[in-house]
């Protein structure tokens, strides 16, 4: 009878801890990859933010987002030809009607604030802002989160720039 009720004890203590190891472990991230779009949205979901997938004029997928208020398109860059899926790459896109336009100097001078944005000027002087990002195979969703963050920051100092502080 010693043995047994020693045998259940064992069989509850081993479940126990390996049921808390289980209910410890941290749940695993979606990776994000340019050739599943839906993570992308998924991830800007988790960022708080919108996204609705449709295609560009070759044919490749690309999402129009809100990122702190700011519209967006994310283009996929690297994919099939033939097939416009397994992308590689992301690249955020906005376009900012600016009403005195923006110096050439003034858009050097952001680029150089903030490290990965590009900033280059249309006709007007209407800045376009651009911010590049390899997803390879995938990244971690916090990684790409990050990015994105990043990125409507970038598009909220320059508004702000532009437009004047947010009412």
């Amino acid at each position: 009878a010693f043995d047994a009720m020693m045998t259940n004890f064992m069989r509850l203590a081993t479940a126990a801890v390996f049921g808390s190891l289980i209910a410890v472990a941290p749940a695993q991230a979606r990776d994000v990859k340019a050739s599943d779009p839906s993570s992308i949205i998924a991830a800007l979901g988790e960022a708080g933010y919108t996204g609705e997938l449709a295609t560009d004029d070759l044919g490749d997928p690309m999402i129009t987002a809100t990122l702190d208020g700011w519209t967006s398109r994310i283009l996929f860059y690297g994919c099939d030809a033939d097939a416009h899926n397994a992308c590689k790459s992301v690249q955020f896109f906005t376009i900012f009607d600016a009403p005195n336009g923006l110096q050439p100097a003034e858009a050097l001078k952001f680029n150089g604030d903030y490290r990965f944005v590009s900033v280059s000027l249309d006709a007007d002087n209407d800045p376009i802002v651009t911010w590049d990002v390899v997803l390879g195979s995938g990244v971690p969703s916090p990684v790409f989160v990050e990015a994105a963050q990043s990125y409507a920051g970038a598009l909220s100092a320059l508004g702000e720039k532009i437009f004047g502080p947010a009412q």
